[in-house]
Parts: structure tokens; C-alpha cells; sequence
């Protein structure tokens, strides 16, 4: 049994599914997903997050308290858990017993594909070398369930008949969350200017659909952009579903440091699409991020 730990939003969720759906493919295993992390609210600096996956049309099994038993053997016993914090701190090390942890963010690691048929996996997994295999198995997983909003369908074909370009900007969460904005970082608005004349250079009929969740400050950053078109909230759907189908639907992409949007661009099969995306994910230049960058993505 493989049980993979959610953590994060939708698209850090998508990660992690992509992985444990790896996994099981390879190993003919059955796969299981850990939501408690999702549902614990003890801690005041978390961000809260639902379970996001509900939006594809996926059949998933959820980790019940036997099966977590079953996977990790036993609970640790005092003494074991005294060993593991004096040698390791408060993070069990990666090939402890049947839990394996993530050793690298952004980086591959194969080793984790000669794990045991017992295993629980904790981590972000943001490397598409996780799951390329199975790509035709996710394109499936991740279809989105149909809508019948009116107003949905009219924009989505608009942006379908069109040079359409997704401009992403994340602001909220990376402005207001002091954890978030020290690792991560805000793109400025001189990337978003910067990639904007680069599309036009190449597609200069490309019309931005603007998609954010600081919408005021989309408007008077980019109240000059030309051909450009706001999407307003009531288009964004359950959990942000309708805002990823009408991301993924555009023929061309601006995206920040986001996984949501990265799985916006990685649903879109557009071969002639044009990919803008920042060169380092993250504020820490020592960190390796070359593994989410998408193949001739022009990078800022």
C-alpha cells in the first residue's frame, strides 16, 4: 500500500497525487491518500487548505487510521521517538522504517521508486521526471468535471477563438504570509512587463486574460495593457476549477512562481504555445529550480 500525505493547495495536491499515481502504476500497488494534514487546524501560522482533488473526475481511497497502522507497523514507542530526535530533530529521516520524505525540494530523486510496497510519503515532489511515464494516465485523471455555467462556457470559448494569453499573478498569500514571502518571494511587476513585450514581440494580436488573486491590483497595474481582459471572481468556480480549465485553455502562458499555474501550462497540450515563466522559483539562488522549467520556456 502506497499512502502519499497531502499538504498545501490545489496544485502542490496535484504534485503529490502525480507521484503516489507514479508509484502505484510501477509497483502494481494500491494507493491511498493521507488528508490530516489538510483537516488540522491546531496550527495558528498554517494556511488552511482544503482537499482540492475533488474537482477532477479521479477515483481516490482514503487513508483510514487502520490503514495507517498497517503501512507504518506500529506507533514509535518513547524511546524510539527520544532516538529519532536526538539524531535527527523533529523530522524522521527519509528511509526511516516505511516513511520516506522528500531529502531535496525541486530536485529528482529515483531512489524513491525502490521504496518499499509499504510506504508513506511526505514532501512536494515538484519534478516532472516523477510521473512523464504516465502523462496520457494524469491527462485523464486531472479532466476536469463539466459545467453548465453560461457565462463560463461564452469566455472560455472567447479565449479558445483568440491569441489567447494566461497572465497569472499570486500576490495574496505571498504578500500577507511572512514564511511564505521569505522562501518564495512576489514576482514584480517589471517581470509581468517584461514577459507582456516579449508575447507581443512574437504574437503581437495576443489578447491577456488576466487571471489573480489580487484582482485591484491587477487593475491599476495593468489599466494601460491593451487587448487585455479581467477575470473577475465569479468565473473562478468550486475551488478554483473553472479558474485552472480557463488557465489551461489559453494557447499562451505568463505565470509566476505558482504551481497552480504550472499545472495550468502542463494541462495545455498546445505545441505552438509560447511559455513565460521566472527563471528562479524561489529567493534562495542556491536552491536548483531547473527541473520545473518547462522545455523552451523563455524565462525572466
Amino acid at each position: 500500500m502506497i499512502i502519499v500525505r497531502l499538504e498545501g493547495g490545489l496544485g502542490n495536491q496535484m504534485f503529490q497525487y502525480a507521484l503516489g499515481k507514479s508509484l502505484s502504476h510501477f509497483q502494481s500497488n494500491e494507493l491511498k491518500l493521507d488528508i490530516t494534514s489538510l483537516l488540522d487546524n491546531t496550527n495558528p501560522e498554517k494556511v488552511l487548505r482544503d482537499y482540492s482533488l475533488d474537482i477532477f473526475n479521479l477515483k481516490v481511497d482514503f487513508a483510514s487510521k487502520e490503514d495507517l497502522k498497517i503501512v507504518l507497523n506500529k506507533e514509535y514507542n518513547f524511546f524510539e521517538r527520544q532516538k529519532i530526535k536526538w539524531l535527527y530533530g523533529n523530522k524522521i529521516p527519509f528511509f526511516y522504517k516505511n516513511e520516506y520524505y522528500e531529502r531535496e525540494l525541486y530536485k529528482y530523486d529515483p531512489y524513491i521508486f525502490k521504496s518499499r510496497k509499504n510506504v508513506y510519503i511526505t514532501g512536494y515532489w515538484q519534478h516532472p521526471n516523477y510521473f512523464s511515464a504516465i502523462d496520457k494516465i494524469l491527462i485523464n485523471d486531472f479532466s476536469f468535471k463539466n459545467t453548465n455555467n453560461e457565462k463560463f462556457i461564452n469566455l472560455k470559448n472567447e479565449i479558445l477563438q483568440s491569441e489567447s494569453v494566461a497572465l497569472n499573478i499570486r500576490r495574496a498569500d505571498l504578500v500577507h504570509n511572512k514564511n511564505a514571502n521569505e522562501f518564495m518571494g512576489v514576482m514584480p511587476l517589471s517581470y509581468y512587463e517584461q514577459s507582456i513585450r516579449h508575447i507581443l514581440k512574437k504574437k503581437p494580436n495576443s489578447k491577456f486574460f488576466i487571471f489573480s488573486d489580487d484582482l485591484e491590483w491587477c487593475k491599476k497595474s495593468f489599466k494601460n495593457l491593451k487587448n487585455s481582459y479581467i477575470v473577475e471572481n465569479d468565473y473562478y468556480g468550486y475551488k478554483f476549477s473553472d479558474c485552472l480549465y480557463l488557465m489551461s485553455s489559453c494557447n499562451n502562458f505568463i505565470i509566476p512562481n505558482s504551481t497552480f499555474a504550472w499545472w495550468a501550462v502542463w494541462l495545455n497540450k498546445n505545441n505552438e504555445r509560447i511559455i513565460v515563466q521566472p527563471r528562479q522559483w524561489v529567493r534562495d539562488n542556491n536552491i536548483d529550480t531547473s527541473g520545473i522549467v518547462f522545455k523552451n520556456a523563455h524565462l525572466v
